[in-house]
């Protein structure tokens, strides 16, 4: 029997709470924590309490005999609550319904009413009955994980389940393609929207630009920018010089103009040997600087496109795969071409230092050359961004080799910083291939909507490679296939 009487004590409660505001400045430092906490889960089950019961009030429609038409509009009236914030928790109501784990987890205190909401996103994108399926699997990420990892998660799933959608944006995107440079007071205003190739050449370019051109350049980076993109506009309408002709700067008189960087624009493109061969299941390609593409505009990159094989995962000598390959010790200083494939598809072709997402990488020696006579090889080379070198060698940012062929990263301080968003990516990958493999046992290629098997025991995560270990010693065997792409001409 429902009984009212419960939520009016519990009004009654709120009241006494805030009515004793006065006094949380009398807190001890443990009170204060352990109230907090203690407030948190308490609005976290109410918070799952009134989506059950918004749920409840559209499906019953009990807001019509209060006059209301719809449950926002009778929120609006008696809650004065807005018409995003009413749906969001009749959506919320209406998926602990469809997932009653995440409803017994919600319960338990193990999650969070925003892990419900991104949930509630699942079954809106992926579909109930495969988010039904998958609750055993995504509920350990949801429990050690904030709701923004379990987003991530249920992003990559929505990018193999519904693969189509990615080459749907792609055309949508190239539809709305368009520029244009409007006299706005003092200059012109520049926008419009980019496809994605052009789109992710122009951000390679703006970052290239960025840095200085030249020892002394000390133009802000928006004057680097806006000049690049003058000369880039000049080199249009300059003639290039005969075989016997000297360009007009070289034949002046003058002193030489200073070397300046040339502009980088290729493309990178990582993608699983799986999703070359279009086999079900298979993760998307990701365009670096962009994110994950549909196999029409995969195709249309690999046209032409340079591309490297790289085994991340195998069996070869040494604590990182294919190291007794790739290292060259002491005989060089600089990265070979080689090995800085290797660290840019290992890195996803980010920055290393957590919580960077840079694709613009130098390569630095963690042992340094000179200091440490470090080698030239893959467990004592990292890829990260010009800014966070600039920290190490400012003794900012400390970043040490952990023994395992990976690295940990340190602020000056000597604390840690964890990678969060690395291992959780690894996990939805660790996740990504077990349903895979359930695909290929099914052998239902036409229909990709597989049903997951009670996960095996948590891996560990190598920090480097971020290969997952299992108990019993073995690891997926995947080879990634990395695609150096020169601009399309």
């Amino acid at each position: 029997m429902f009984e009212p009487q419960t939520y009016t004590r519990l009004r009654d409660l709120a009241g006494q709470a805030a009515s004793v505001s006065d006094q949380i400045g009398l807190a001890t430092d443990e009170q204060l924590c352990q109230s907090l906490r203690d407030l948190q889960a308490a609005l976290d089950l109410l918070d799952g309490v009134r989506a059950s019961l918004f749920a409840q009030l559209k499906e019953t429609e009990a807001h019509k005999t209060e006059g209301a038409s719809t449950v926002a509009g009778w929120a609006r009236q008696q809650l004065r609550m807005g018409l995003g914030e009413s749906r969001r928790y009749t959506k919320a109501g209406q998926t602990l319904k469809t997932l009653p784990k995440v409803t017994a987890a919600l319960d338990a205190g193990q999650i969070r009413a925003a892990h419900v909401d991104e949930f509630t996103v699942g079954v809106t994108k992926v579909g109930a009955d495969i988010m039904t399926d998958l609750q055993d699997v995504l509920l350990p990420l949801a429990r050690e994980c904030e709701p923004r990892d379990l987003r991530v998660a249920i992003n990559e799933l929505n990018d193999i389940v519904n693969c189509e959608e990615r080459d749907k944006a792609y055309q949508r995107g190239m539809n709305k393609r368009d520029i244009t440079a409007t006299k706005c007071g003092d200059g012109y205003y520049v926008s419009g929207m980019l496809d994605p190739v052009t789109g992710a050449k122009f951000s390679q370019w703006l970052k290239t630009v960025s840095a200085p051109e030249y020892d002394g350049d000390d133009r802000p980076p928006s004057d680097r920018r806006v000049d690049g993109l003058g000369r880039m506009l000049d080199d249009q309408n300059t003639p290039p010089p005969a075989d016997n002709q000297q360009p007009a700067d070289e034949q002046s008189e003058q002193e030489p103009s200073k070397p300046r960087r040339r502009a980088d624009v290729s493309l990178l493109v990582l993608a699983d040997l799986e999703t070359l061969l279009r086999l079900p299941g298979a993760r998307p390609a990701t365009l670096v600087g962009f994110g994950p593409i549909g196999p029409q505009l995969l195709g249309y990159l690999t046209c032409g496109a340079d591309m490297s094989g790289i085994l991340t995962h195998g069996v070869t000598d040494g604590p990182v795969p294919q190291a007794n390959i790739l290292n060259v010790g002491r005989t060089s200083r600089l990265a070979t071409t080689a090995q800085r494939k290797a660290i840019t598809a290992r890195q996803d072709g980010i920055c290393a230092n957590p919580g960077c997402g840079s694709t613009f990488l130098e390569f630095h020696h963690v042992n340094w050359w000179n200091r440490d006579a470090g080698k030239t090889d893959l467990d004592n080379l990292v890829g990260i961004c010009g800014g966070c070198h600039h920290l190490v060698h400012q003794n900012r940012l400390i970043i040490r080799t952990d023994g395992h062929g990976g690295f940990t990263f340190h602020r000056s301080t000597g604390a840690i910083i964890d990678d969060h968003a690395r291992v959780t990516k690894q996990r939805v990958r660790d996740l990504i291939a077990r349903i895979r493999h359930t695909t290929a046992e099914t052998g239902d290629a036409a229909e990709p909507r597989p049903t997951v098997p009670k996960p095996p025991p948590r891996p560990r995560i190598d920090a480097r490679w971020l290969t997952p270990i299992t108990p019993d010693g073995r690891s997926p065997g995947e080879q990634h296939l990395y695609a150096h792409l020169a601009p399309h001409s």
